[in-house]
């Protein structure tokens, strides 16, 4: 159910995307920025395959966050479907956000923090590192989204982190 909720929006997104795009045909070109995690990995292709199914060239722009939101603040990059926001990416929209249009949501209330299995009887991260012989000192993380960014001048591998405990 719950992919097809992202699939829903993803879509929602591209078709407007499509709607507001400039008749001329020299200006069907899209530049989709993106960060190396795995939604927004799934989300940039996706999108990739759908804007060129409606007659654009895509490019897919990797890198790190700073740049992204330089290159979109810059107009260099015209959409990046995967901030998390208002809190985890809040500096950046704080920074750039004169220049962004925000137009919707994946994840609503999304949460940057530590997890475990269910299995796992750990409850805080006091525990956790009284406990860290039975995960070899090891935290393992992917990273996530939760919001679609688009530049104004537009309408329309596995991110792993591992830490020492």
């Amino acid at each position: 159910m719950r992919i097809y909720k992202l699939v829903g929006i993803v879509l929602s997104a591209l078709l407007l995307l499509v709607s507001c795009t400039n008749s001329d045909v020299d200006k069907k070109k899209v530049k989709i920025a993106y960060a190396n995690w795995l939604e927004g990995i799934a989300m940039s292709h996706l999108a990739k395959v759908v804007l060129e199914e409606q007659g654009y060239e895509v490019e897919l722009q990797n890198a790190d966050l700073a740049p992204i939101f330089v290159s979109m603040s810059g107009k260099k990059s015209d959409v990046f479907l995967d901030a998390w926001l208002p809190i985890t990416m809040k500096d950046y929209l704080n920074q750039y956000g004169d220049s962004l249009e925000f137009l919707g949501e994946v994840y609503g209330e999304a949460r940057v923090g530590l997890v475990v299995p269910q299995y796992v009887t750990i409850n805080s991260i006091d525990e956790l590192a009284a406990n860290k012989d039975r995960f070899s000192s090891e935290i393992v993380a992917t990273c996530g989204s939760s919001l679609f960014i688009w530049s104004t001048s537009f309408c329309a591998k596995s991110a792993s982190v591992k830490s020492t405990i």
